[in-house]
């Protein structure tokens, strides 16, 4: 009998519990055009991913972290 595959729902929760025991939290925020422009214009996001909601989230990590001092 071929092994299971977790389920989507169970990928989901197994990355949360991870995240969890290493202290990380996914937050979902709002994020307006002029805050993408902003990141765009500060050089921490290229006009060319400023879609990928994925580079964006990167890009607002590291601009947290600076803003905290926490880099």
């Amino acid at each position: 009998m071929p092994d299971a595959v977790p389920s989507p729902a169970a990928e989901r929760q197994r990355r949360h519990r991870e995240r969890r025991r290493h202290g990380v939290f996914v937050v979902p925020v709002e994020v307006t055009c002029e805050m993408i422009t902003a990141l765009v214009d500060q050089g921490d996001v290229d006009e060319a991913n400023s879609s990928d909601l994925d580079y964006v989230g990167e890009a607002i990590t590291a601009a947290a972290r600076r803003g905290l001092d926490l880099t």
